[in-house]
């Protein structure tokens, strides 16, 4: 049975997740600007390449091997692994001391949002009411408003904090999503 309420958790969780990369998202380039040696305009454009074609790939390949499992399993544990990989990300930029490092990072940020983002969307479909599209449009405002607060939030604390809050705040906001996949979303 779909219901209401699990598709505002699905609302929610996204909600977390986005604003969690949006706290760092928006500056990652200048943290690797200052924090990296040896980073330059092209390793940190290149850096976004990797991520996106990294992101493609294992979204596919997870649609191709995901016929395995049961739809309702396959989307819970894609949404928990996909969530929980992302947080890992922030922590290795904290860390990073070269640009392969960062490179490696974005691959691994890949690897979580390619299970992450098909997961959620499949997910949704499944369990969420049929009613879902009266909440899309506030839904969608919402979410860019947020994204747009938090990146500003993100901006205030580096400038005052440094970078490496900001990155913690990402990581724990990814676990939090993760949790709230094994809470709401239905393993059956």
């Amino acid at each position: 049975m779909k219901n209401t309420s699990l598709t505002k958790a699905f609302y929610v969780l996204d909600l977390v997740i986005a604003s969690g990369l949006g706290l760092f998202f928006p500056i990652l380039a200048l943290l690797i600007k200052d924090y990296v040696p040896g980073a330059t305009i092209f390793s940190i454009a290149l850096a976004q390449s990797v991520f996106l074609i990294s992101k493609a790939g294992f979204s596919l390949l997870f649609a191709y091997f995901n016929n395995a499992i049961s739809p309702a399993k396959r989307n819970r544990l894609g949404l928990m692994l996909g969530y929980l990989i992302t947080a890992v990300v922030p922590l290795v930029y904290a860390s990073a001391h070269s640009i392969t490092t960062i490179y490696i990072a974005q691959v691994i940020l890949g690897l979580g949002l390619g299970l992450a983002e098909p997961s959620w969307k499949a997910a949704f479909a499944l369990h969420s009411s049929s009613d879902y599209k009266k909440y899309s449009g506030a839904y969608e405002v919402i979410l860019v408003l947020a994204c747009a607060l938090t990146a500003a939030l993100g901006g205030l604390i580096a400038y005052y904090s440094g970078f490496k809050p900001v990155l913690y705040m990402s990581s724990a906001a990814c676990v939090i999503a993760a949790v709230g996949v094994m809470v709401s979303v239905p393993k059956k």
